[in-house]
């Protein structure tokens, strides 16, 4: 794909992998290489036990990692 977005090739862009289970949710940012970016879950941002289970705390988890990825200068990402 030759395509451009915000001026970056589709290759070179940073990745974001989320894994949403019935007991968590796990957000990884990755560069187009594979290196670890940043990190966040539901533990991470608060939530113990049942409550990292709950839709208010998966999306409090897409929240701050969007929030992170911002403070890095990340503005646009492809997702998996």
């Amino acid at each position: 794909m030759k395509e451009n977005f915000d001026g970056i090739p589709y290759e070179d862009l940073p990745i974001v992998h989320i894994k949403a289970s019935k007991n968590n949710t796990i957000i990884t940012v990755t560069d187009a290489k594979y290196q670890h970016v940043t990190y966040t879950s539901c533990k991470k941002e608060g939530f113990k036990n049942a409550r990292k289970k709950t839709t208010i705390a998966g999306q409090t988890v897409g929240v701050a990692a969007g929030m992170r990825m911002l403070r890095r200068g990340i503005k646009t990402v492809r997702v998996k």
